[in-house]
C-alpha cells in the first residue's frame, strides 16, 4: 500500500488532503494517492494552483474517485476570467456530479505579476464580484459589477445545477468577516469573540459570538433565543419611558404612541441584553425587571440609529413560511406606531420660534 507520510501533506481538520506543489510534477503522480486517500476514508481532496491548472487536476481526480469531495484551495482569480471559471465548473459537474467546491482568492501578487506578467487587483471587492459573477453565469444569468462583467451566460440547460459551494482565502480579521458576508461554509474560529473590535459597533460591547453551527444564534446580545430551544425565554410585554420633549426631542418622537405597555413578539434578535449595551446607550423600550431591553436610540457622528427587536408586531410567534401580515387589519398597532415613528422623525423640523 502506498505510503502518505505526513510531511507531505496537509490535513483540514480529520477529513481531507490538500495536494501542494511537493506532491507531484505531473498530475498522472496525483491519481494513486488520490485512491489510497479515498479508500482510507477521507472524504475531500484539494488542490492548490500554482503553475498548474487547478480545474483540470479536479477532472483527474474525480475521474480516480467516485465520492470524495473536490475542492481548489485555491484558484487564482487573476488568471482567469470568471466565465472561463464558470464553464470549467459546469463541465466538471456535468460530468461527474456535485462533488465540487470553488475556493478563490487573489493569489500572492509576485506570481501574478513577475511570473504572468499580469496585473494584479488587490482590492477585496474585486474578490467579492469574482465570485458574485460565477454564481450568476452559473445559475444561467449574465452579470455586471464594478470590476468585472459578462454577457455570455451559461445556457440554461447547463444552469440547472446553480454554483458550487464557493470558499474564499482571507486573512486578517477584517478580510474574513468580509469573506465571511458572501461565501459559502466559512467556519468561525474558536475564539472568534476576542478578536471582535467593539469600538466599531454601534450599540453592544463585550459580546459572546455563537461559534456552533448547530446552535441557531448569532451571539448572546439577544434575551431570548427564540431558536435555541433550550435557551429560550418567554414572551412578557415591554414598557415604554416618557422622556421630556425639551430635554429630549428625539427620544420623544421615537416613543411617541397611544399605549405605553406593548405586547412583546419574537424575532431572530427578539431583545437586547443590558449588559451588552454601551454606556452611551439610550433605553426607548424594556420590560419591567427583565435583563433584556427592547428599543434602543444613540447617535453616531452627524447621524443618529435606533434599534428595535422582533420580527413582526402583529405576529409574536411568526415563523419562516408564514404569510406576511395584512396591515390594514392593523390601523392601531402600538407596536407598528414605534416602527413608523422611527421612519418619519428624521423628516420633523424644528418650527422658528418668534421673538
Amino acid at each position: 500500500m502506498l505510503d502518505l507520510p505526513r510531511r507531505r501533506f496537509e490535513l483540514l481538520g480529520a477529513w481531507g488532503i490538500c495536494f501542494g506543489p511537493a506532491w507531484a510534477t505531473s498530475i498522472v503522480d496525483l491519481v494513486e494517492p488520490a485512491q489510497t486517500a479515498s479508500r482510507r476514508g477521507f472524504n475531500r481532496l484539494t488542490v492548490g494552483e500554482y503553475h498548474n491548472d487547478a480545474l483540470s487536476w479536479l477532472h483527474v481526480l474525480a475521474s480516480a474517485t467516485d465520492r470524495v469531495r473536490l475542492a481548489t484551495t485555491i484558484l487564482n482569480v487573476h488568471l482567469r476570467h470568471p466565465a472561463v471559471v464558470a464553464e470549467g465548473v459546469a463541465a466538471i459537474r456535468d460530468v461527474w456530479g456535485d462533488r465540487i467546491e470553488l475556493g478563490l482568492g487573489l493569489g500572492h501578487r509576485s506570481n501574478v505579476t513577475d511570473e504572468f506578467g499580469l496585473p494584479y487587483e488587490a482590492s477585496p471587492n474585486y474578490l467579492q464580484e469574482y465570485a458574485e459573477a460565477i454564481r450568476h453565469l452559473l445559475n444561467g444569468e449574465s452579470y455586471t459589477g464594478q470590476h468585472l462583467r459578462s454577457k455570455l451566460a451559461l445556457q440554461r440547460r447547463r444552469a440547472t445545477r446553480g454554483s458550487p459551494p464557493i470558499l474564499i482565502a482571507a486573512l486578517g480579521p477584517k478580510a474574513v468577516d468580509r469573506a465571511a458576508s458572501y461565501a459559502d461554509g466559512t467556519p468561525m474560529a474558536a475564539d472568534a469573540s476576542s478578536h471582535m473590535d467593539w469600538s466599531q459597533a454601534l450599540a453592544f460591547q463585550g459580546a459572546q459570538l455563537e461559534i456552533s453551527p448547530t446552535t441557531a444564534a448569532y451571539s448572546d446580545i439577544d434575551g431570548h433565543q427564540v431558536n435555541s430551544p433550550e435557551r429560550r425565554q418567554p414572551l412578557g410585554a415591554f414598557t415604554l419611558f416618557n422622556f421630556s420633549a425639551k430635554i429630549d426631542p428625539v427620544a420623544t418622537m421615537l416613543v411617541q404612541n397611544h399605549r405605553d405597555v406593548i405586547p412583546d413578539f419574537y424575532g431572530l434578535t427578539t431583545s437586547f441584553r443590558r449588559d451588552r449595551l454601551k454606556p452611551s446607550v439610550s433605553v426607548l423600550a424594556d420590560e419591567t425587571n427583565a435583563p433584556w431591553v427592547k428599543l434602543v436610540h444613540g447617535e453616531r457622528g452627524q447621524g443618529t440609529w435606533t434599534y428595535y427587536g422582533g420580527h413582526d408586531p402583529e405576529d409574536p410567534q411568526h415563523q419562516i413560511g408564514d404569510p406576511p401580515t395584512d396591515l390594514s387589519l392593523h390601523p392601531h398597532s402600538p407596536g407598528y406606531r414605534l416602527i413608523l415613528n422611527n421612519v418619519l422623525f428624521p423628516a420633523a423640523k424644528k418650527k422658528e420660534l418668534k421673538t
